[in-house]
C-alpha cells in the first residue's frame, strides 16, 4: 500500500530538519511517526538514517533490520544495513548484506547500486583477508571509481591493499 501524502510530507519534513542539523527534532518526528505507522518501511528507513547521522550504527542497523522485515526486496536496505555492520566491525554480516543486495540488483536488473556494492564488499573482504574475492569484486568496478567507506578510497588504493 502506498504511503499517504501526509506521511510522505512528514518524512520529508524530518529529513529537512536533519539536514538543518536538528537531528533531535527530526528523531522526535520519526518516533511519533513510528507510533502511528509501526509497519511502514519508510519510517524505519528514516529512523535508520537519523541514527546514522549520529554515528549510532547499532540503532541504525536495528532500524534497517525492521525495514527489511517489512520489505526484504529493496537492495538499498541491504546496502545500508551492510554499511552499518561494516562500521560496527561485523564484517561477515556486512558481506552477507552486500551479497544479498547484489542478488536483488540481478533479480531486478538494476545497476544503480551495483558498483558501490562491489566496492564496499571488496573493502570488507580485504579486511577479512579474503583478497582474491576482493579482487574479483573490484573487476566489476570502473577504474576511476572511488567511494567513502571509513575514508575516501579509490579503486586503485583498494587494489593495492589486495597485494
Amino acid at each position: 500500500m502506498p504511503m499517504t501524502p501526509e506521511l510522505e510530507n512528514a518524512i520529508a519534513s524530518a529529513q529537512a530538519m536533519a539536514r538543518a542539523d536538528n537531528t533531535a527534532g527530526a528523531m522526535a518526528v520519526a518516533e511519533s511517526l513510528l507510533a502511528e505507522h509501526p509497519d511502514e518501511m519508510e519510517v524505519w528507513l528514516l529512523r535508520g538514517y537519523l541514527h546514522e547521522l549520529n554515528a549510532d550504527y547499532s540503532e541504525a542497523k536495528s532500524a534497517l533490520s525492521r525495514a527489511i522485515e517489512l520489505n526484504g526486496s529493496e537492495p538499498h536496505l541491504f546496502y545500508n544495513r551492510g554499511r552499518f555492520s561494516y562500521h560496527l566491525g561485523e564484517l561477515r554480516e556486512a558481506v552477507q548484506d552486500f551479497s544479498k543486495a547484489l542478488e536483488l540488483c540481478d533479480f531486478y536488473n538494476n545497476d544503480y547500486y551495483r558498483q558501490e556494492l562491489y566496492f564496499w564488499r571488496a573493502e570488507t573482504l580485504v579486511k577479512l583477508g579474503r583478497k582474491q574475492e576482493a579482487l574479483n569484486d573490484l573487476s566489476q568496478v570502473d577504474a576511476d571509481f572511488s567511494s567513502w567507506t571509513d575514508h575516501l578510497q579509490t579503486k586503485q588504493e583498494l587494489l593495492a591493499a589486495c597485494k
